[in-house]
């Protein structure tokens, strides 16, 4: 069973699943993203997409949260996008190099879209050896 509360929605669209922050982006979320996102693996999605609000706030401990899925991903081989994203995070997450790993979309028609062709992918599709 998928697990979300106030903070998190979360929805399937087109063989996606698309996780939705209510609120700001914190450390607090670590539990319940741990809990989400092994419900998806064992679901077996390929394809996770989070739609943010531009006034959601991302903490640093939100970026580690982030940093730690996109790890786990990697080695799954799934695909990340994101989109909905303020424009200082878009430039947060290009100049902290999330941007090597995950796609911004610009609205999520874009990232339905794209997201949903055959073969999609993350901008890098490797895995990282030493985590």
């Amino acid at each position: 069973m998928i697990l979300e509360g106030e903070a998190l929605k979360l929805k399937e669209m087109a063989g996606i699943m698309i996780i939705c922050p209510q609120a700001d982006f914190t450390i607090s979320l670590e539990k319940t993203m741990d809990d989400i996102y092994q419900d998806l693996c064992e679901k077996d999605y390929k394809k996770i997409l989070f739609e943010f609000l531009p006034e959601n706030h991302i903490t640093s401990g939100g970026m580690a949260i982030l940093f730690g899925l996109i790890r786990d991903s990697q080695k799954r081989n799934q695909e990340i996008g994101v989109t909905g994203l303020s424009k200082h995070f878009e430039k947060t997450f290009r100049m902290v190099g999330i941007t090597r790993y995950v796609t911004i979309y610009n609205s999520m028609d874009e990232a339905l879209r794209k997201m949903s062709q055959p073969g999609s992918q993350t901008p890098n599709n490797c895995v990282d050896e030493r985590g």
